[in-house]
Parts: C-alpha cells; sequence; structure tokens
C-alpha cells in the first residue's frame, strides 16, 4: 500500500506555482512533459491483457489486485475527457491508466449497493496531481515557471526569469536540439523583454545564467551557447 504524502501538488497549487491555467497543465501531462497523477481508495488496480473470472455471473476481482490506496497516471485518452470536463465526472466500468512502474493497467472501483455490480469511478480534476520532484525537475531543466526578477553576477543588473517554453525545437520533438533550445531559452529570459537592462548584459552574465539554469553543461557548451545568445554589436 502507498501512503498518501505530501509529494504531491494538486492541480490548484500548480496553477498557482507555475502561473499556468489548467488547460496549460494538461497540455504537459498530455505530451508526457509534466505527469499527472491521481491517489483513488478501495479499488482494484489489474494489469492490462489480465483474465476476470467469473462465478455465478459476477466478476471475481483477486484481492492480491485490491489496495485501500494507490496513486495512478490515467492515460491520455482519459486525461482528454478530464481537461474537456474541468470538473466532477463520472467513469463508467474502468479507467486505463499506469502504475508506478509505468506498467499499463485497468482500474475497477469496487462495486456497492448503489451502483450494484457496475464498477463506477468517480473523479474532479482538482484531485490530480504532479509530483513535487518531478515539477522541480522540470522547473530546473530551464523552464522556470515563476519568479520575480534574478540579479546575475556583474554589475547588479535584474532580468526577469519569467520567459516562456521555446515554442519551437520541443524537448520530445525527435529532433530536437539541446543546445539551440537552451540558446532560445537563455535569449528569451535576457534579451526578449530586457529593456534597456538587458543592454548592459555581457557575456558573462549570459554564461552565469546558463550554469544557474543547465549545471550539467561543460564548460564548452556553455561557451558555445553564450557566443550564439551574445548579441552582434551595431
Amino acid at each position: 500500500m502507498v501512503v498518501p504524502t505530501k509529494h504531491q501538488l494538486f492541480m490548484n497549487e500548480l496553477c498557482e506555482i507555475l502561473a499556468k491555467p489548467k488547460e496549460y497543465i494538461f497540455d504537459l501531462a498530455l505530451d508526457n512533459t509534466l505527469p499527472l497523477w491521481i491517489g483513488l481508495y478501495d479499488v482494484y488496480l489489474i494489469p492490462k491483457g489480465y483474465q476476470l473470472q467469473y462465478e455465478n455471473d459476477r466478476i471475481v476481482y483477486p484481492s492480491e489486485f485490491f489496495f485501500s490506496y494507490v496513486e495512478i497516471k490515467p492515460d491520455k485518452e482519459a486525461l482528454i475527457k478530464m481537461k474537456a470536463v474541468n470538473g466532477p465526472m463520472f467513469i463508467v466500468s474502468e479507467l486505463s491508466c499506469s502504475n508506478e512502474k509505468d506498467e499499463s493497467m485497468i482500474l475497477y472501483n469496487v462495486p456497492d449497493e448503489c451502483y450494484g455490480e457496475t464498477s463506477i469511478i468517480g473523479i474532479n480534476t482538482s484531485q490530480l496531481f504532479a509530483k513535487t520532484d518531478a515539477v522541480e525537475a522540470w522547473r530546473n531543466s530551464g523552464t522556470p515557471a515563476r519568479g520575480g526578477k534574478k540579479k546575475t553576477a556583474t554589475a547588479g543588473t535584474q532580468v526577469s526569469d519569467t520567459a516562456p517554453i521555446p515554442a519551437v525545437n520541443a524537448t520530445n520533438h525527435p529532433c530536437h536540439a539541446e543546445e539551440l533550445f537552451i540558446a532560445v531559452h537563455c535569449w528569451q529570459s535576457l534579451f526578449e523583454k530586457g529593456g534597456e537592462a538587458a543592454n548592459k548584459l555581457k557575456k558573462t552574465d549570459i554564461k552565469n545564467w546558463i550554469s544557474e539554469h543547465y549545471p550539467n553543461k561543460s564548460t564548452a557548451a556553455i561557451e558555445r551557447i553564450a557566443t550564439v545568445v551574445t548579441p552582434s554589436k551595431k
């Protein structure tokens, strides 16, 4: 059994922290950039393809697949429906999902006296959450979501650190070019809306920004990216 703990940032918290609407959060989940999970009580989580048995015309749910609490990741089709409803919804019979090992599963609710043998799964989109470590990893990947101003290392120049994710060269594209992605993100953060302050930035400031947001990049890579980002002298 998995015990629910505060390793979760629920939908409303995500919207607040990332300063983005629910639709944006759903889009991140749909391209698997930031997976969304939901915790459910008293359910059966059964591997996809497992053949359920019947007894007296009733499904016999194996006890080894029963969970008093479990966290699952709804599949893409379910997320699309949740995004469209954006509120309470009932899913009849079963829910396709993945478990924490990323194995394909089918979730069934425990049938009760109210609904009989039909497994009715009640879900509200406000119950969806992202795991805090995944949110932190996403923000540290070079796509900071919310923040005020950050100072560069020289001249005390303040620059905005709320640049959007680059619209081109997406990380999930098969031809993703990482250094180009970093260069665009850096330029958006430091120069796109930097105004007069941006004119005071030097190559050192750019290299410091890259080092801070992409600490795993080598010195040579940082130099290459900074060279591309540095504005041409007029």
